[in-house]
C-alpha cells in the first residue's frame, strides 16, 4: 500500500515594512513571471513533471492537481524543485521518494510543499498514522531533518531574491525570514480502507461529538475516512481526483490562514508606530496605507472567487475550515481594523494639515500687516516731503491706526474661529 505525507510551510518574512511593501507591488502575476529569476508561471497544457511520473497513475500528483485548480495561479520554483528517489526505513515502513515545491501567489504568499512516499502493509495501516502523527514535528517523525536543514537555506535564498525583485525601500536577508517545519500543516493520504478507530487519532485536539461528526465527502465513498484537525489532516480511501481537490483546497487555505496571520502581526507594528509617531503623518503614508487596504480586498475578492468556484460539496468543506481555523473571525477583525487605521490616519493626516495651514495663514496675515504699515509709511514720507502739515499729517495717523486695528482684528477673528470650530 502506498501513502503520500504532506507538509505544507508557510513562510514569514518577519520584517513587516519590506512584506508590506511586497504586497502593495502592483504588478500583475504575468508581469512577476518575466521579473523573477528561476521563478515560473507553469499554467498550460503540456505539463510534465517526468521527476514524479514514477509514483505510477495511481498516486496523487500535486504539481498537477495545482496546476489543474481553477482560480490558482501560482509562481513555481526551478531552482529548489525536487524530486528523490528514496529506499529510507522508517520504523516497519519504508520511504520511497521525497518531493519538494517552492511557489508564491500574486499576493505575496509563499509556500514551501514537502511530500514522502510511503510504502507500508494494509495491516500497518494504524501504525503508520500513528507514527506520522508523533509529534508535531513530522520532519523529526520520518528522522529528516539533516537533509531540511541544507535545504532550509537555498529557499530563504530564493525567497530573497524574488523579494528584493519588487521591493525598493529596504532590502530582504535570509535572517528576516522565518521557515517552521515544526509548524507546517500535515496532510496524509492513504489509500487503505478506514478503520472504525481512525477518530481517535484527533483525540488530543478535539472532542468526542467533533471527531466522530461525519464530513459530507464521506458519504459518497464506501470506507473512506476525511477529517481536517487543527494539526492534522487525514484522507483515507478516496479516488485521487477528489484527492486532488482536497489537496488543492487546503493549500489555498494554509496561504490564506497565514496571509491573514501576516496581517494582523503587521498592525501590531504599524500601529505602535503610528500612536507614537502619530503628529508626524504625512501623505505619503495615507497613499501607502490606502493601497494596503486596496490590496487586502483584493485579496479577499480573488479568495472568495476560489471558494465559490469551487463545487458545492468542496465549499461546504472549505467552509468548515474557516470556522475551524477562525478565518471567518480573522476576517472580521481585520476588516474593523482597517476602517479603524483609515479614520485614524485620515483624521490625525487632516489634523496635522490643519496646523499647517494655521501656521501659514499666521505667517500670511503678519506679512499682510507689515505690507500695510510699508504702504502707511510710503504716504507719510510722501506727505512730509511736500510739508503740508497739519492736516495731512494726522490724517495718516488716523488711517495708520485704523489700518493696523483692522488687521489685528482680523487675526484674532480668524485664530478664535479656528478655535471654537467642532471637531468631527
Amino acid at each position: 500500500m502506498i501513502a503520500r505525507q504532506f507538509l505544507l510551510c508557510s513562510i514569514n518574512i518577519k520584517n513587516k515594512n519590506i512584506w508590506s511593501e511586497l504586497i502593495n507591488n502592483s504588478e500583475s502575476i504575468k508581469e512577476k513571471d518575466i521579473a523573477a529569476k528561476n521563478w515560473t508561471l507553469k499554467k498550460q497544457n503540456d505539463l510534465s513533471y517526468s521527476e514524479s511520473s514514477s509514483l505510477g497513475d495511481s498516486s496523487l500528483d500535486y504539481r498537477q492537481a495545482l496546476e489543474k485548480t481553477r482560480n490558482l495561479d501560482l509562481l513555481w520554483n526551478s531552482k529548489v524543485e525536487t524530486s528523490s528517489s528514496l529506499q529510507k526505513p522508517f520504523k516497519q515502513f519504508l520511504i520511497t521518494q521525497r518531493d519538494s515545491s517552492l511557489v508564491v501567489d500574486y499576493h505575496g504568499n509563499f509556500l514551501l510543499i514537502m511530500g514522502y512516499t510511503i510504502e507500508y502493509n494494509n495491516d500497518d495501516e494504524q501504525e503508520l498514522i500513528a507514527a506520522l502523527f508523533k509529534n508535531r514535528a513530522v520532519i523529526d517523525n520520518v528522522n529528516d531533518r539533516d537533509w531540511f536543514a541544507t535545504h532550509e537555506a537555498n529557499v530563504k535564498q530564493e525567497v530573497v531574491e524574488y523579494v528584493n525583485t519588487f521591493t525598493q525601500k529596504e532590502k530582504l536577508t535570509p535572517e528576516n525570514i522565518e521557515l517552521n517545519p515544526d509548524a507546517a500543516f500535515p496532510l496524509l493520504y492513504s489509500s487503505s480502507p478506514a478503520s472504525k478507530n481512525l477518530p481517535n487519532l484527533f483525540k488530543n485536539e478535539e472532542s468526542l461529538e467533533q471527531r466522530t461528526k461525519q464530513n459530507s465527502l464521506m458519504h459518497d465513498y464506501e470506507k473512506a475516512f476525511f477529517h481536517v484537525g487543527w494539526n492534522y489532516t487525514l484522507a483515507s480511501h478516496f479516488p485521487e481526483d477528489v484527492n486532488e481537490h482536497i489537496f488543492s483546497l487546503l493549500t489555498k487555505m494554509q496561504m490564506s490562514y497565514y496571509k491573514l496571520r501576516y496581517y494582523k502581526e503587521y498592525f501590531n507594528v504599524v500601529f505602535n508606530d503610528i500612536l507614537k509617531n502619530s503628529e508626524a503623518i504625512d501623505s505619503e503614508q495615507v497613499d501607502f496605507f490606502d493601497k494596503l487596504k486596496l490590496n487586502y480586498n483584493v485579496f479577499l475578492a480573488n479568495y472568495y472567487k476560489y471558494k465559490y468556484g469551487l463545487y458545492p460539496k468542496y465549499n461546504e468543506v472549505m467552509n468548515n475550515v474557516e470556522r475551524l481555523w477562525n478565518m471567518d473571525k480573522d476576517t472580521e477583525i481585520l476588516n474593523q481594523t482597517f476602517n479603524a487605521q483609515t479614520e485614524f490616519v485620515n483624521k490625525k493626516f487632516s489634523e496635522t494639515s490643519q496646523r499647517l495651514n494655521d501656521k501659514r495663514n499666521q505667517t500670511l496675515n503678519i506679512i499682510a500687516l507689515l505690507q500695510i504699515i510699508a504702504f502707511v509709511s510710503v504716504i507719510y514720507d510722501s506727505l512730509a516731503f511736500k510739508e503740508k502739515w497739519p492736516f495731512e499729517f494726522y490724517t495718516v495717523i488716523v488711517f495708520l491706526v485704523l489700518s493696523v486695528t483692522t488687521a489685528v482684528s482680523l487675526f484674532l477673528s480668524l485664530g478664535v474661529i479656528r478655535k471654537r470650530k467642532p471637531r468631527k
